[in-house]
């Protein structure tokens, strides 16, 4: 008889491949950092396989997230509130507030944008350290 396969733990596995790809990973270099087998990740994913506490705990300081958002989906935190509390820099707290109601295609050309020059001043900064 097969395990059967739940929809929470299929919606907990695809938070989980959304932030892995949100952050460019393979199964192979997360599960890597998380100290478990790729396909032991893979089977999460698919939401075959349930998270351990343990697991989860990883996955959440690993990506930054909340317990209730990897099981639940939730995510109540408001900028304004992370921003106050001293959890974001008030300039990246701006920087989210002013991408907050873009569209897609505006949030991806923002993106590519922000990487580029992101990359461009870590250029410049490493070029002008080998100099001195």
């Amino acid at each position: 008889m097969g395990q059967v396969i739940s929809e929470h733990d299929k919606a907990i596995g695809a938070r989980i491949k959304s932030e892995r790809k949100l952050f460019h990973l393979t199964q192979e270099q997360l599960s890597e950092a998380l100290g478990i087998t790729p396909n032991y990740l893979g089977e999460i994913e698919r939401g075959r396989r349930s998270l351990t506490r343990k697991v989860a705990t990883k996955l959440c300081n690993y990506f930054g997230l909340t317990y209730d958002f990897l099981y639940n989906g939730n995510c109540d935190i408001s900028l304004s509130s992370l921003s106050s509390e001293g959890a974001i820099p008030p300039n990246k707290a701006e920087l989210l507030h002013f991408i907050e109601n873009c569209s897609e295609n505006e949030c991806t050309s923002c993106l590519s944008f922000v990487k580029s020059m992101v990359l461009a001043i870590r250029s410049s900064t490493n070029s002008d350290v080998l100099k001195k």
